[in-house]
């Protein structure tokens, strides 16, 4: 590598590249667990854990941040969900006047610990918002749609060309984000060249939405394409956490491209995860010792879920984030 003339000789190259030093840890998860596929996630885990093993009082932190504002636009870009089985919670946002620009120094880091390649600070903040919630984002650039989103499967559509430059046939099946005449994206599985953010970006529509698994997993199968938001959304993404995303990735947007916040668009309610009836005695006998109700309460509580006592049966509600406890099984 052929350094600048005043480059001075000696001097270690982590201290001369300014790299970035830190600790990672790596985690490996089973296919039911993408619930612990962010860093909320795991801090979440890590908190039940220290709770119970070191009797501590932790809750997980995450950044504060406002609801999302009243439209201060008439015409912000909104959603319409065709198929609300296919996409059961869309949270849209219009912003205007962003800056595509690198991201700071910190954010850059940040990725790259983590093995993304920065891009630009519209990408960066959806991939830093991603990895952080467990969220998926996408990012349209609002200047290339015509007329609002919409949540629908491809029909009579032929083709679509994908931000790898892969131009892909449809099925009638497949599900697609659409503006009013062509498609945009296969929903959480990749986005579309024709509304890609560019340098020349200016307004943006960010989607942050809980897709139906099965769909995502049918988009992904048929165009055997993958990506970061698609191995997500096909096991099932916290159904509480979409209007979160979209507010803290509008902070961050502001802070680093100067965006100014149009509207916003929400589709859909968030379904919570079903009561599940279990059998305290049963669990003694599945563990092979004596727990008592008041510790299967307290161990199942740190993990987030309500619990409601009914003699020796518990009934238990999971998390939103929770929806892999969906039944008892031995």
């Amino acid at each position: 590598m052929v350094l600048p003339a005043d480059a001075k000789p000696g001097t270690p190259a982590p201290t001369y590249f300014n790299l970035y030093e830190d600790i990672i840890y790596e985690i490996g998860l089973t296919p039911n667990r993408m619930d612990a596929m962010s860093h909320w996630g795991v801090a979440r885990d890590v908190c039940a854990y220290l709770n119970h093993h070191e009797n501590k009082e932790l809750t997980p932190l995450r950044p504060a941040t406002p609801s999302l504002p009243a439209s201060n636009s008439e015409h912000p870009i909104t959603v319409q969900v065709e198929n609300k089985n296919a996409c059961p919670r869309y949270s849209g946002i219009s912003i205007e006047g962003i800056q595509v620009r690198p991201s700071p120094e910190w954010m850059q880091q940040r990725l790259q610990a983590i093995g993304l390649r920065p891009i630009n600070n519209i990408v960066d903040v959806t991939n830093y918002v991603q990895h952080e919630t467990g969220q998926p984002l996408h990012a349209f650039d609002a200047d290339k749609l015509s007329g609002d989103l919409r949540v629908r499967l491809a029909g009579k559509d032929k083709e679509l060309k994908t931000l790898d430059g892969v131009v892909r046939k449809l099925n009638e099946s497949d599900l697609i984000i659409s503006d009013e005449k062509q498609p945009l994206a296969l929903a959480g599985t990749m986005g579309g060249e024709h509304s890609e953010v560019t340098e020349k970006s200016s307004r943006l529509a960010i989607e942050a939405a809980r897709f139906n698994p099965q769909y995502v997993a049918r988009n992904s199968r048929q165009h055997i394409l993958s990506s970061e938001a698609s191995r997500r959304l096909e096991r099932g993404v916290d159904a509480a956490i979409a209007q979160y995303a979209s507010a803290r990735a509008l902070d961050l947007l502001i802070e680093l491209g100067n965006a100014t916040y149009v509207g916003s668009s929400q589709s859909g309610t968030v379904r919570m995860p079903n009561g599940v009836e279990i059998d305290s005695k049963e669990i003694s006998n599945l563990l092979g010792m004596e727990i008592s109700v008041k510790e299967i309460v307290r161990l199942i509580e740190k993990i987030g879920c309500l619990v409601e006592i009914k003699g020796e049966h518990l009934k238990v509600t999971p998390p939103s984030w929770r929806f892999d406890l969906s039944h008892y099984s031995d």
